[in-house]
């Protein structure tokens, strides 16, 4: 039954980081800047997202909470 349950904490962890993922694109487009690929998979792993402003590319790691009030933007 624990294990079970461990799979539905992290399916719904899924669920919640890619929804987090479409909303961090949607900012960044909303802000100007260009989207050059989501998810990409590497040989050390997956970066979420790697946009562009400009001359500036960013790779960007997303994490979301549940409440506004736990978020922090990275400066």
């Amino acid at each position: 039954m624990r294990d079970a349950l461990c799979g539905l904490i992290v399916l719904g962890g899924v669920r919640r980081g890619r929804d987090g993922e479409r909303r961090a694109a949607m900012w960044l487009r909303m802000k100007g800047w260009s989207i050059l690929g989501q998810r990409v998979k590497t040989k050390l792993g997956e970066i979420d997202l790697i946009a562009r402003d400009g001359e500036t590319v960013v790779f960007i790691e997303v994490k979301k909470k549940e409440q506004i009030s736990r978020s922090q933007i990275a400066r």
